[in-house]
């Protein structure tokens, strides 16, 4: 389990430097910003994903590909609440307004980015290699 939580967080940094090369046209000279921000800002997300891998560590690893689809919306989903609760809803506005603001959804677009990044990496060194079928061993039709 030690070693799978390592690679979460190998995954959580390939995720962020990928991601933010990604939008880099975007982004410009900020891409260093962002990284560094982003990073200090996912890290409580981060945590929460190390340990509800360690609590459902047999059913991600039996259902690894729908789970590594599902992270990265739930990642958002939980960013987005983390977000609104902590920063925004104390501006008086409601949350319609939250989401209609343009930094809102360049950071989703940017954690989502990263997020799939890291997800695919995940799955990528967890799954589950195809074994090869000998020529004895194959269905007959």
């Amino acid at each position: 389990m030690m070693r799978q939580i390592l690679e979460i967080i190998a995954c959580y940094v390939v995720g962020l430097v990928i991601g933010n090369l990604i939008l880099l046209p975007y982004t410009g000279v900020l891409v260093l910003a962002f990284a560094i921000g982003g990073a200090l800002m996912s890290l409580p997300v981060m945590i929460l994903v190390i340990i509800v891998f360690a609590l459902m560590r047999g059913s991600l690893l039996r259902h690894l590909a729908v789970w590594c689809i599902a992270a990265p919306i739930l990642v958002v989903m939980v960013w987005l609440t983390i977000e609104w609760q902590m920063n925004r809803s104390t501006w008086g506005q409601d949350l319609y307004w939250f989401l209609l603001i343009q930094n809102v959804w360049e950071q989703v677009v940017l954690l989502f980015t990263c997020a799939s990044v890291s997800s695919a990496l995940f799955w990528y060194w967890n799954r589950v290699p195809p074994t090869a079928v000998s020529p004895v061993e194959q269905p007959r039709f």
